[in-house]
Formats: structure tokens, sequence, C-alpha cells
């Protein structure tokens, strides 16, 4: 196993864990936003007035933590691959 691998497996882990904790903080804040009636207590976050915030501040972390999944997965392919023959 190659640097190559052990930081993809390394970039791996890290995003999933990043894109994992985000995306299920993001859904619960959207899945209480909707199932509150709208304008219920002090502030009217209920109704799912609360979606646009949980994308803006649960989407984009999400979406980075996949694309350093996407990053890992990039480099193990790299570094299985078989070295190319010199040119003659």
């Amino acid at each position: 196993m190659g640097p190559g691998a052990f930081f993809g497996g390394l970039l791996i882990v890290v995003g999933a864990l990043i894109a994992g904790l985000c995306g299920l903080c993001t859904f619960t804040v959207m899945y209480v936003s909707v199932m509150s009636p709208p304008g219920s207590g002090s502030t009217a976050y209920g109704g799912g007035a609360m979606i646009p915030l949980a994308l803006l501040f649960g989407g984009i972390p999400t979406v980075i933590g996949g694309l350093i999944v996407w990053l890992g997965i990039f480099l193990i392919r790299q570094s299985r691959k078989p070295p190319t023959p010199p040119a003659s």
C-alpha cells in the first residue's frame, strides 16, 4: 500500500464523517422545521421556514464532505494503476 492509497483512505474516512454528520444534522433541522406548525412559539421557524437556512449552513459542508470522499477514491484508483511502460 503506497502513500496515495493511505491518504486516499484517510480522505474517505474524514469526508464520510463530515458528510454524514452534517447531512444528519441538516436533515434533522429540516424535519423539525417541517413538523412544527407554522408560526408556533415566539419565532416563526415552523412550516418549513428553516429549510433554506439548513441547506445553506448544512448543505455546503455536506457537499464538501462528499467531494473529499470523491478525492479519496480518485487517489486510491490512481495508486492502483500499473506504471506505464517506458517509450521505446
